[in-house]
């Protein structure tokens, strides 16, 4: 009968080899920050109208953070749920109405061209809160990242869209903010 005792030796040569293979591993998935700051406008759009109540919309930032300037275009749609909310402080009133976001994608543009793709995650509901007081809206989506060309061929993860839309005609103003974590991006960060 042959014994399975492994020697001091060939253990510690074992666990080097498990240690390179797990590291390895390890690095190739590590997440990198996400995390852009925008401003931009927002206005209705019948095409970006998934269930047609004709609260469609489309919105074009511009903005920079981890992968230096970009641009983002974005479509969403939204249906009423008819709970309140900014509930005034002082007199416990209503000064909105909740919606709830039922579909949103996005393309970030970096200034080489390089695209990176979020859709609608369905891990948790994405809100948005419109304000009839004071004529504005904040939206909380949560976004999962499904592909890019370029560097970010092939990319994933998952971010949270802020916004704060102001509403004063057409092109209505808009700012945000977005964090998260990416996966795979290849090339180095641009800081242009």
């Amino acid at each position: 009968m042959k014994s399975t005792y492994i020697g001091k030796s060939h253990r510690a040569c074992l666990i080097g080899v498990v240690a390179i293979f797990a590291l390895g591993a390890v690095s190739n998935a590590t997440a990198g920050e996400f995390k852009q700051e925008w401003s931009g406008w927002f206005m209705s759009n019948p095409e970006a109208d998934v269930d047609g109540d004709g609260t469609g919309g489309e919105a074009t930032f511009s903005g920079r953070g981890t992968f230096g300037r970009s641009i983002n275009d974005a479509v969403s749609d939204v249906v009423f749920t008819g709970a309140p909310c900014d509930i005034d402080p002082v007199t416990g009133v209503p000064n909105g109405v909740s919606l709830n976001v039922i579909e949103h994608s996005n393309i970030l543009v970096a200034s080489n061209g390089d695209q990176i793709f979020r859709t609608l995650s369905s891990s948790q509901p994405s809100t948005l809160c419109f304000n009839f007081v004071h004529g504005t809206s904040s939206m909380t989506a949560y976004l999962d990242i499904v592909g890019g060309t370029g560097r970010f061929e092939g990319v994933t993860g998952s971010t949270v869209l802020k916004t704060h839309v102001v509403f004063v005609g057409l092109h209505n103003s808009i700012t945000g903010s977005e964090e998260g974590q990416i996966f795979g991006v290849g090339g180095e960060k641009n800081d242009d």
